[in-house]
């Protein structure tokens, strides 16, 4: 849980959107704190939904598969990404993801999301809402996430990775 995770503000987004509705929806918080910093434990104990928010801690690659295949959606909102392996996965699993339109992540997560300012608690907190009020989005998001995840093979980056190569070996 690292500080470009934007946890803090996750945490304060998943409290509005708590506030502003009867969702019996819980943020499921998976990952070791890498972070050693007590901001985190600080707003934690200040929420009013705190009892709606579980720390897993680190998990086996096992019980994490099954934690984001069962999952109304995937959220990630980190700021810096230089990937976004989470959300490949998810995909992959038919998962809808609300993650951050900075970095990597618009790139990776394309039309299979819903993408929202990491640095604005509103509207990450707008987009929490969305993706829980709306099935239909859901659903949408999940197909076009299971299409979009074809894209993302070991094989096919190994092919790319290859092309560039060879394109380079005969350079002049």
């Amino acid at each position: 849980l690292h500080a470009r995770k934007n946890v803090n503000r996750l945490l304060r987004a998943y409290d509005e959107f708590k506030k502003s509705t009867v969702s019996a929806t819980k943020l499921v918080i998976v990952g070791e704190k890498l972070w050693s910093d007590d901001t985190m434990e600080q707003l934690y104990n200040k929420l009013e939904f705190k009892d709606d928010i579980i720390f897993t801690g680190h998990v086996s690659i096992e019980l994490l598969t099954k934690y984001v295949a069962a999952s109304k959606a995937l959220t990630l909102v980190s700021y810096f990404e230089g990937f976004g392996i989470p959300l490949v996965e998810a995909m992959k699993s038919g998962t809808p993801i609300l993650c951050g339109d900075k970095t990597a992540l618009p790139e990776v997560a394309g039309d299979a999301a819903i993408l929202v300012d990491p640095f604005s608690v509103d509207d990450i907190t707008r987009g929490i809402l969305e993706m829980d009020r709306n099935e239909q989005l859901r659903n949408e998001l999940s197909k076009k996430g299971l299409q979009r995840a074809s894209l993302f093979t070991w094989d096919r980056s190994a092919k790319i990775i290859w092309s560039a190569l060879q394109q380079f070996r005969h350079q002049p």
